[in-house]
């Protein structure tokens, strides 16, 4: 505590991005905060886009959790990429 009684501790709260693959339509795409990308043909393309998009976030350090829906549209628990 300072000399006025304020709790000094300062919490360093760590951002964390999360990315989902999902079904629009009879495509695939990427979505986020803010952010909604592709037009892929196959699940399979999305994911792998993803994971390059991942690696950009955990490059300055921040943990990514994918969230994948599969191809009965149950979106799944996310995996921690990093």
């Amino acid at each position: 505590m300072d000399n006025v009684g304020n709790n000094t501790r300062r919490e360093v709260i760590m951002a964390e991005v999360h990315y989902g693959v999902i079904r629009t339509g009879e495509t695939w795409a990427i979505i986020g905060d803010q952010l909604r990308v592709g037009a892929y043909a196959t699940r399979r393309q999305a994911e792998t886009a993803a994971h390059r998009l991942a690696e950009q976030a955990t490059g300055v350090g921040l943990p990514v959790r994918l969230h994948l829906q599969d191809d009965s549209g149950q979106l799944h628990k996310p995996t921690l990429l990093s």
